[in-house]
């Protein structure tokens, strides 16, 4: 059974991660305190908002590295690289579902949603379909990951097509629309993609 880890934060953009057990927290981890982080299962997923240099290596700002949590916690600190942003690639957050890692990447203006999961390596899969151009904000259907089916949520927008809620489902390959905004504008003649 894994330790307990807990998060405590200091102000929006800062925490500290301990390790304990049911008593409470023991341990202060050596992070810095202001990373974005994800531990489900046996995984801890890091996301620096600065430069960070430990064992040996940098790790720039915006990158997304993991780690066995068991192998973290006896003391390593060879991270695996998942994520690396670009000039115009960015990674706009992540979550654990259904026992996969979810990235939500902003790649040239399009949405690239992937999720991840570890068997001896870790291996990519690009999620359902969504409009080339635009933002997609996704979250997982359940709010317990270790209960989640693979079922997502997401917020898609461009800017010729209405604000639309709608329910990614595992295995299905078209998203249904759960609820969509009314249209403000004829949008007859404009074209979806990327930009030129």
């Amino acid at each position: 059974m894994p330790p307990d880890l807990v998060h405590r934060g200091a102000d929006v953009f800062n925490c500290v991660l301990w390790v304990g057990d049911e008593t409470g927290a023991k341990t202060r981890r050596d992070l810095p305190s202001n990373i974005w982080m994800e531990s489900y299962r046996n995984w801890l997923t890091l996301k620096p908002r600065e430069p960070w240099s430990v064992a040996g290596r940098t790790y720039a700002a915006d990158i997304v590295i993991v780690i066995s949590l068991p192998v973290f916690l006896a003391g390593s600190r060879q991270f695996e690289v998942l994520f690396e942003p670009g000039p115009r690639r960015a990674l706009q957050r992540f979550f654990c579902n259904a026992g996969k890692l979810v990235l939500c990447i902003l790649d040239e203006l399009q949405a690239d949603l992937r999720d991840l999961h570890a068997i001896r390596l870790w291996h990519r899969e690009r999620l359902g379909a969504v409009r080339d151009l635009g933002v997609v904000d996704i979250w997982s259907l359940d709010r317990d990951p270790s209960k989640s089916n693979g079922d997502l949520l997401a917020h898609v927008e461009d800017p010729l097509t209405p604000p639309s809620f709608i329910l990614m489902e595992r295995g299905v390959a078209s998203p249904a629309v759960l609820k969509r905004a009314p249209k403000t504008f004829a949008a007859r003649g404009a074209l979806h993609g990327r930009p030129a």
